[in-house]
């Protein structure tokens, strides 16, 4: 079976596109996403006229399952042990860590990918590792553009602070928005990507030797 979308509008964002614009869009991202193994792949997008477009795509909850359903309490049917939380899909923690490098790798991609929340975000039920879903606000930009470097940004703050790298975090995120400001948008770019390829570094929330 594949899951199935329909195009929700968000108010005040892409308000003037058509639902089929607006289907293509999220397809054309999502592809991007899944060709670099963070989304599931595009089956299909149809468009039939007097009925609203549909977009199909891989259905992965055979092997995923929603993080917010993931770090819930479950029943275990141990009267000694009735509620316990999920305990074999990772660390919640470090999937906040790895949901903002993925978003941060597809910036570099040209998506600037926002929404991320625990309803969009799908873990592997035995590594933990995350797959994003919904690119319903999400866009292509332009490299080096303003967009793509706050989107990158963005995802690199998150993810210090994911790590609780704050004070790295907001140090970067003022010298790249001071950068911006003066209109030197190459030297942004730059110290964005190095603010970021700092955090890929990180594999897990307790791995910070000499991250300080």
């Amino acid at each position: 079976g594949v899951l199935i979308k329909e195009p929700v509008f968000e108010s005040g964002f892409n308000a003037f596109r058509s639902l089929d614009e607006e289907l293509e869009r999220e397809a054309n991202t999502q592809a991007i996403a899944a060709e670099a193994g963070l989304a599931p792949r595009v089956i299909a997008l149809e468009t039939t006229p007097g009925k609203s477009p549909q977009l199909f795509m891989e259905d992965i909850r055979d092997k995923y399952m929603k993080s917010n359903e993931a770090y819930t309490e479950i029943n275990t049917d141990d009267e000694n042990d009735a509620f316990k939380p999920y305990s074999s899909v990772g660390n919640k923690t470090d999937v906040r860590l790895q949901t903002a490098q993925q978003v941060g790798e597809l910036a570099l991609r040209g998506v600037a990918l926002q929404d991320r929340n625990a309803g969009n975000v799908f873990i592997h039920k035995m590594t933990g590792r995350p797959k994003q879903i919904d690119f319903g606000i999400a866009d292509q930009v332009t490299r080096g553009s303003r967009e793509q470097i706050e989107a990158l940004m963005g995802a690199t703050a998150d993810g210090f602070s994911a790590a609780g790298l704050n004070d790295i975090g907001e140090i970067f995120e003022m010298t790249v928005m001071r950068l911006i400001k003066e209109g030197d948008f190459e030297s942004a770019f730059d110290v964005a990507k190095q603010g970021f390829s700092r955090l890929q570094k990180i594999k897990r929330t307790s791995d910070l030797q000499g991250m300080g």
